[in-house]
């Protein structure tokens, strides 16, 4: 008996724009509440008001405040700039670091994040959702190592995670403790010092 052919694929379910429409302006509320009257205000009576849908129908899309915060942080910090780590190291971690200190200094992400996290040492809810965001991207910036080690110009011994938050730590000690600038000179600092200590290759910025 011939076997039967395969059986095509069900078909992608579509996505009402009307749902999609409807978690983005929520998303939206809710990233201009905590950037102009911080977590304190964060109610869903607030975000149902300022976004103009109801309470229920928030619930109903975000169940608990950990999966809402999660999709805020992503959708603001979608503003940063795409990472495309092609090596050298020394140009790659330039990149991330101007990356990082713009968005840490002039995006909303940077504004949102200086007001959660201090709440997150007494709010579970807070401190899971800058943990599941902060996971992914330590992942992302990860990558920059992981490639320069495919690439032979550091050790193939070193844990690229814990590089990515060697690297990054100072930007938000800067920004959320001292209240340092992040300017081109700490940014260069940084990838200097980090090169260094990988014995990586380093090279001056291109003179502009």
């Amino acid at each position: 008996m011939a076997p039967l052919p395969d059986a095509d694929p069900p078909p992608a379910r579509r996505v009402d724009p009307r749902v999609v429409h409807t978690r983005q302006v929520v998303i939206d509320a809710v990233a201009d509440l905590l950037s102009t009257d911080g977590l304190a205000q964060l109610t869903m009576d607030a975000i149902a008001a300022r976004s103009g849908v109801a309470r229920s129908t928030i619930y109903r899309h975000w169940p608990d405040r950990v999966e809402l915060m999660v999709d805020v942080f992503e959708s603001v910090s979608s503003v940063a700039d795409p990472l495309d780590p092609c090596g050298p190291l020394h140009a790659d971690l330039r990149a991330t670091g101007d990356s990082l200190a713009r968005g840490l200094t002039e995006h909303r992400w940077g504004l949102i994040l200086s007001c959660l996290v201090g709440t997150a040492g007494h709010d579970d809810e807070i401190h899971r959702a800058l943990n599941t965001f902060g996971r992914a991207r330590r992942a992302e910036s990860a990558e920059i190592f992981s490639r320069a080690m495919e690439r032979g110009e550091i050790g193939s011994d070193i844990d690229p995670v814990c590089e990515a938050e060697r690297f990054a730590g100072p930007f938000f000690l800067r920004r959320l403790v001292t209240a340092d600038t992040l300017d081109a000179d700490f940014v260069e600092a940084q990838v200097r010092a980090t090169c260094r200590a990988l014995g990586a290759p380093y090279e001056h910025p291109p003179a502009v």
